[in-house]
């Protein structure tokens, strides 16, 4: 059961990380990481 919950919050934050990258608007959210 721990490991679904850690899989889920990975992927939340691979989700959230996208969107921010988009939310900067493609090149310029990629620079940051």
């Amino acid at each position: 059961m721990k490991k679904i919950l850690l899989f889920s919050y990975l992927f939340m934050n691979m989700v959230w990380a996208q969107g921010w990258v988009q939310t900067f608007g493609g090149g310029e959210g990629e620079e940051l990481f």
